[in-house]
Protein backbone atom coordinates (compact mmCIF):
# COMPACT_ATOMS: atom_id res chain seq x y z
CA UNK A 1 0.00 0.00 0.00
CA UNK A 2 1.50 3.63 -1.05
CA UNK A 3 0.78 6.52 1.10
CA UNK A 4 1.64 9.80 -0.28
CA UNK A 5 -0.84 12.13 0.02
CA UNK A 6 -1.09 14.07 4.25
CA UNK A 7 -4.67 13.21 3.45
CA UNK A 8 -3.67 9.77 3.52
CA UNK A 9 -1.26 9.70 6.15
CA UNK A 10 -3.66 11.01 8.30
CA UNK A 11 -6.55 8.68 7.36
CA UNK A 12 -4.08 5.29 7.35
CA UNK A 13 -5.30 1.95 9.33
CA UNK A 14 -3.95 1.37 13.02
CA UNK A 15 -2.13 -1.72 12.38
CA UNK A 16 0.29 -0.03 10.11
CA UNK A 17 3.21 0.62 12.40
CA UNK A 18 5.82 2.64 10.15
CA UNK A 19 6.83 3.80 6.46
CA UNK A 20 10.05 2.63 4.72
CA UNK A 21 10.60 4.87 1.83
CA UNK A 22 6.94 5.93 1.92
CA UNK A 23 5.55 1.70 1.46
CA UNK A 24 3.32 1.40 4.56
CA UNK A 25 4.94 -1.55 6.86
CA UNK A 26 3.05 -3.91 9.15
CA UNK A 27 4.02 -6.05 11.64
CA UNK A 28 5.26 -9.21 11.59
CA UNK A 29 2.79 -11.79 12.51
CA UNK A 30 3.64 -13.86 16.01
CA UNK A 31 3.72 -16.94 14.31
CA UNK A 32 6.39 -15.67 11.63
CA UNK A 33 8.83 -13.49 13.91
CA UNK A 34 12.03 -15.24 15.47
CA UNK A 35 11.76 -16.97 18.61
CA UNK A 36 14.20 -15.83 21.37
CA UNK A 37 15.97 -17.75 24.24
CA UNK A 38 18.09 -15.57 26.70
CA UNK A 39 20.91 -17.21 28.54
CA UNK A 40 22.00 -15.62 31.68
CA UNK A 41 25.89 -16.12 32.70
CA UNK A 42 28.08 -14.90 35.22
CA UNK A 43 31.70 -13.54 34.28
CA UNK A 44 34.14 -15.12 36.35
CA UNK A 45 37.80 -13.06 36.31
CA UNK A 46 40.21 -11.09 38.33
CA UNK A 47 39.88 -8.09 36.18
CA UNK A 48 36.18 -7.85 34.65
CA UNK A 49 36.52 -7.74 30.63
CA UNK A 50 34.60 -4.32 29.22
CA UNK A 51 31.70 -5.08 26.91
CA UNK A 52 33.29 -4.78 23.59
CA UNK A 53 36.11 -7.22 24.91
CA UNK A 54 33.20 -9.73 26.27
CA UNK A 55 31.73 -9.26 22.40
CA UNK A 56 35.16 -9.55 20.96
CA UNK A 57 35.68 -12.71 22.63
CA UNK A 58 32.33 -14.42 21.92
CA UNK A 59 32.41 -13.73 18.59
CA UNK A 60 36.19 -14.96 18.11
CA UNK A 61 35.45 -18.29 19.71
CA UNK A 62 32.03 -19.17 18.46
CA UNK A 63 33.84 -18.63 14.88
CA UNK A 64 36.23 -20.85 15.96
CA UNK A 65 33.85 -23.42 16.89
CA UNK A 66 31.03 -23.27 14.57
CA UNK A 67 32.34 -20.88 11.26
CA UNK A 68 30.50 -18.39 10.57
CA UNK A 69 27.30 -20.30 8.69
CA UNK A 70 26.86 -21.74 12.21
CA UNK A 71 27.60 -18.43 14.16
CA UNK A 72 24.48 -16.95 11.94
CA UNK A 73 22.08 -19.99 12.77
CA UNK A 74 22.85 -18.98 16.65
CA UNK A 75 21.49 -15.29 15.63
CA UNK A 76 23.47 -13.92 19.07
CA UNK A 77 22.88 -10.46 20.63
CA UNK A 78 24.80 -9.10 24.10
CA UNK A 79 21.25 -7.57 25.64
CA UNK A 80 22.58 -6.73 29.16
CA UNK A 81 26.24 -6.66 30.58
CA UNK A 82 26.53 -5.55 33.98
CA UNK A 83 29.05 -6.30 37.34
CA UNK A 84 29.80 -9.43 36.35
CA UNK A 85 26.11 -10.56 34.82
CA UNK A 86 26.02 -11.41 30.93
CA UNK A 87 22.58 -11.81 29.00
CA UNK A 88 22.84 -13.05 25.62
CA UNK A 89 19.44 -13.73 23.34
CA UNK A 90 20.03 -16.50 20.92
CA UNK A 91 17.81 -18.27 18.48
CA UNK A 92 15.59 -21.18 20.06
CA UNK A 93 16.84 -24.50 19.91
CA UNK A 94 20.54 -23.12 19.49
CA UNK A 95 20.79 -22.90 23.54
CA UNK A 96 23.04 -25.31 23.87
CA UNK A 97 25.28 -24.46 21.33
CA UNK A 98 25.58 -21.12 23.25
CA UNK A 99 26.54 -23.35 26.58
CA UNK A 100 28.94 -25.02 24.73
CA UNK A 101 30.35 -21.46 23.36
CA UNK A 102 30.60 -20.04 26.62
CA UNK A 103 32.09 -23.57 28.15
CA UNK A 104 34.96 -22.82 25.26
CA UNK A 105 36.04 -19.72 26.41
CA UNK A 106 38.81 -19.48 28.42
CA UNK A 107 40.26 -16.09 28.10
CA UNK A 108 39.26 -12.62 27.24
CA UNK A 109 41.79 -9.69 26.22
CA UNK A 110 44.52 -11.87 27.61
CA UNK A 111 42.89 -12.57 31.25
CA UNK A 112 41.86 -15.58 32.63
CA UNK A 113 37.82 -15.21 32.46
CA UNK A 114 35.23 -18.12 32.30
CA UNK A 115 31.38 -17.37 31.38
CA UNK A 116 29.39 -19.78 33.67
CA UNK A 117 25.87 -20.07 32.73
CA UNK A 118 23.40 -19.85 35.34
CA UNK A 119 19.67 -19.94 33.30
CA UNK A 120 17.88 -19.93 30.19
CA UNK A 121 14.92 -17.70 29.87
CA UNK A 122 12.11 -16.86 27.70
CA UNK A 123 12.07 -13.33 28.35
CA UNK A 124 14.73 -10.46 29.27
CA UNK A 125 12.59 -9.67 32.42
CA UNK A 126 13.09 -12.64 34.00
CA UNK A 127 16.37 -13.04 33.29
CA UNK A 128 17.45 -9.47 35.16
CA UNK A 129 14.99 -10.92 38.06
CA UNK A 130 16.94 -14.07 38.41
CA UNK A 131 20.24 -11.32 38.65
CA UNK A 132 18.29 -9.52 41.28
CA UNK A 133 17.35 -12.93 43.22
CA UNK A 134 20.87 -14.30 42.98
CA UNK A 135 22.44 -11.13 44.52
CA UNK A 136 20.88 -11.05 47.28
Amino acid sequence: MRLESPMLMRMRPAYISYLINGFAMRPTRPTLRMKKRYVLARVLSEVLPSKEQLIRAILFEGAALYGDVGMSELALRLVHYREGWVVVRCQRGQEMRLLALFASMGSIAGEQCHALPVATTGTIRSATRRIAHTKG
